[in-house]
């Protein structure tokens, strides 16, 4: 398959920059002044209300303000690497998703990879969704990608490499059709371009409360059963695409880079722990009501789901003809 979407030269000139920068000795005393989250993708997206219940809990156990940044681009490269260069003593941290982590270091050359994090914890993880506008004629993914065969069709995700486009592009060389990929920034720009009818479809590696508004209409899930929120959805399992048997989605957690004193990380989370373990039955509702899974994993559980993610989207893009770099 012929691939789409490698950074642009800006991009890669400021990732250049961001990963030549000095190393750094972990400053003592921990915490004593605010900490940086930095997530790389666009405000407003389900990486952000992920993160929103735990956010002013978490802080005050602290005793220090959370501030968040956002740096989109590059298939979440920008910002991914921007932690990964950053002093390691737990100020600055990423709050990603298997794009920043996973797959965008697979398929791309963009200076890091997860050797270069630690991991702290895990909050959610859901799977990608295939959305149409409601009115749509394309009532399951297969009439669409059999429409694809026959005519121009375009399609949404958060931005090149993302597991949705790599998804995409298993599709196109499974069922053998071509369709244009338009990259956006974060899932409210997924759903903005179906909305609007600039795009065909949107796959998003989170759910989309616009489906549960009926303004959106759900054509296929990657989990490895029909989710809960949309039952009524099938599975891409169920539609003939028996890889896809495991989940293949968005975890949202946080990662400080590497070298950062296990002291610092362990207490931020504990902090996120307690978090959990006093108010988790009201932060899963509360997600519930954006659609997202609450997934709380620790570092060595989340470790590992990471690793084992990481050996399937190498198998995965070995199927689709892009091996991982």
């Amino acid at each position: 398959m012929k691939r789409t979407g490698k950074i642009g030269i800006f991009a890669v000139a400021w990732l250049s920059l961001i990963l030549a920068g000095p190393s750094f000795t972990p400053a003592a005393g921990f915490p004593d002044r605010q900490i940086e989250i930095v997530i790389p993708l666009a405000a407003g997206g389900g990486t952000d209300q992920a993160f929103a219940p735990f956010k002013e809990k978490v802080q005050k156990i602290l005793g220090q303000p959370i501030v968040i940044s956002y740096k989109p681009g590059a298939g979440a490269a920008i910002g991914a690497a921007y932690v990964a260069k950053s002093k390691p003593d737990g100020y600055t941290l990423l709050f990603g998703n298997a794009g920043s982590l996973l797959t965008t270091p697979l398929a791309q050359k963009v200076g890091y990879s997860l050797d270069d994090f630690t991991p702290i914890v895990c909050l959610t993880n859901n799977p990608s969704i295939f959305t149409v506008k409601d009115d749509s004629p394309y009532k399951t993914f297969v009439d669409w990608m059999g429409a694809a065969k026959t005519k121009r069709m375009t399609y949404a995700t958060p931005g090149n490499m993302s597991p949705p486009h790599l998804m995409m592009g298993y599709f196109e060389k499974e069922r053998g059709f071509k369709a244009t990929h338009i990259p956006q920034q974060g899932t409210v720009g997924v759903n903005v371009a179906v909305l609007g009818g600039h795009t065909d479809l949107g796959i998003s590696m989170a759910m989309s409360t616009m489906v549960t508004k009926g303004k959106l209409r759900g054509i296929a899930v990657s989990s490895a059963k029909r989710s809960p929120l949309f039952p009524e959805v099938p599975t891409l399992v169920e539609l003939g695409f028996p890889l896809f048997k495991d989940l293949f989605g968005a975890a949202s957690w946080l990662w400080a880079p590497k070298g950062t004193p296990k002291e610092n990380v362990d207490k931020i989370y504990a902090a996120f722990r307690k978090v959990y373990d006093e108010d988790g039955q009201a932060i899963e509702k509360q997600l519930a009501k954006v659609d997202i899974d609450l997934n709380f994993m620790g570092p060595d559980e989340m470790m590992k789901y990471a690793q084992n993610e990481i050996v399937f989207y190498k198998k995965f893009m070995a199927e689709m003809g892009t091996p991982a770099k």
